[in-house]
């Protein structure tokens, strides 16, 4: 399928909104830690519960989101998912305690993980060949600078308006996003290509990935490169501004060598 030329300026910005939900969530809120903590009276261990939970159920629902899309649509999925992240973005900013932040942080990395999925299944399905190379790769790079634009915005609300702010952000990013796919994003899979959710489908599907030795050697050159990176995503806001006393309103200046690296990587 090949989207229509004059919405082509609509649909890869729109899809490049919904892979940037994602980093969004870790790393606009990093230079709130400090805040936060001080606010709920919790250490730094329980502090990077909010990240870590985040990122352990973002991983896991990414294995489920895609057969969700085959059976039910991308334009479904990906309203549903847009619709409860906005919730959990809510519940983040109206938290009263640190359990109530870590459960809205586990329901983001639930819901966040769709844009990534299916914002490149809409790639493959809205166009082919070299177009597909070209239009994936503009959004790819937004993809990439996004964990530097993340800490700017997050330091900027933190300083302004406080830590809350920058979950309302998120909310509101999530309903942009959506009111765009209402009006603009088609539904890319037709009903004759839908796919099973049989476990025992779903189950052979990854089996048979996990048995092919080119995709499992580059799945862990990729595993390790992001490790490292997610372990400095981890520590960063606790060194740096907790214990090194940088102000949150600087904090991206740290992460621009790093995103600058995976874009000439």
């Amino acid at each position: 399928m090949n989207a229509p030329a004059t919405r082509v300026w609509v649909i890869v910005p729109l899809v490049a909104s919904l892979l940037m939900i994602a980093p969004f969530t870790v790393d606009a809120y990093l230079p709130s830690f400090p805040a936060i903590a001080q606010e709920f009276g919790v250490d730094d261990a329980t502090m990077q519960l909010t990240l870590s939970l985040y990122l352990w159920f973002f991983g896991g629902m990414m294995l489920v989101h895609g057969p969700l899309s085959d059976r039910f649509g991308r334009r479904h999925m990906v309203l549903v998912s847009l619709m409860i992240y906005a919730v959990a973005s809510v519940g983040a900013a109206l938290a009263g305690t640190i359990n109530e932040l870590i459960a809205a942080r586990i329901v983001q990395g639930i819901a966040a993980g769709a844009g990534v999925v299916i914002g490149r299944a809409l790639v493959r399905d809205l166009f082919e060949g070299a177009t597909a190379q070209r239009v994936m790769s503009n959004i790819t790079f937004v993809f990439a600078a996004a964990p530097a634009i993340a800490p700017i915005i997050g330091g900027g609300l933190d300083a302004v308006f406080g830590w809350r702010s920058v979950f309302w952000f998120l909310a509101l990013f999530a309903g942009v996003s959506m009111l765009g796919v209402l009006g603009f994003m088609p539904e890319t899979i037709g009903a004759h290509n839908r796919q099973s959710i049989a476990p025992k489908f779903i189950v052979i599907s990854y089996l048979k990935a996990l048995i092919h030795r080119p995709f499992m050697g580059l799945t862990l050159v990729f595993a390790l490169l992001f490790s490292g990176m997610f372990l400095y995503i981890a520590a960063a806001p606790i060194v740096l501004i907790g214990h090194l006393g940088q102000p949150s309103t600087g904090f991206w200046k740290f992460f621009v060598p790093l995103v600058v690296g995976l874009i000439m990587g």
